[in-house]
């Protein structure tokens, strides 16, 4: 049987011609917050964001033109649902079978405002992620764009969308110090 998860790894890095260590620390908060988390979420913690590799500079732009900016409905759908039909058909390409796939495609299909106990799951990792891996570079790179009130509207809104308490808990101090950094920078 095929490694479905090293295969996962390898598309998704070729994907975006490198390896991004959001998608590492997805993959490693699922398995915190859940160690028995099936291949199918384990899955979906590293290719949760695929879509954002064909689409990332269109992605860019809606955010930065959006008055919702990166809570756009429209765009976090076409993001969840674009993410989840480029999962299942890659997997199903691999010879996974149909139920894994769509599962897979499912977690994927919620991972930004949530769902069931899993697609809340891939979602509180993903803000966890998030603070860890990619809060600075929103500082840096939207911040001066887009104003520090809409970086701060993404932040709360990453916070505030976590469903477990234990995941709360574990992201507040790294949500404050988020929020501090943005309040210094310039």
């Amino acid at each position: 049987m095929k490694d479905l998860l090293a295969l996962t790894k390898s598309f998704v890095d070729k994907s975006f011609d490198k390896q991004l260590p959001h998608y590492r620390q997805t993959l490693y908060w699922i398995l915190q917050l859940n160690p028995e988390a099936d291949l199918a979420c384990q899955i979906a913690a590293y290719s949760h964001d695929i879509q954002r590799a064909f689409a990332f500079e269109e992605n860019r732009k809606k955010i930065e033109t959006s008055e919702a900016g990166f809570k756009d409905a429209a765009m976090l759908n076409e993001h969840q649902n674009g993410g989840a039909q480029i999962m299942q058909k890659f997997l199903l390409e691999q010879g996974a079978e149909s139920a894994l796939a769509k599962k897979v495609a499912h977690l994927i299909s919620k991972h930004e405002i949530g769902g069931d106990f899993e697609q809340n799951l891939l979602k509180d990792a993903d803000s966890l992620s998030y603070f860890e891996c990619n809060a600075p570079s929103f500082i840096e790179r939207y911040a001066p764009i887009m104003g520090h009130a809409k970086v701060k509207a993404k932040f709360d809104w990453m916070f505030e969308r976590i469903s477990s308490p234990e995941a709360k808990k574990i992201a507040k101090p790294i949500y404050d110090k988020a929020l501090a950094e943005l309040t210094t920078a310039k």
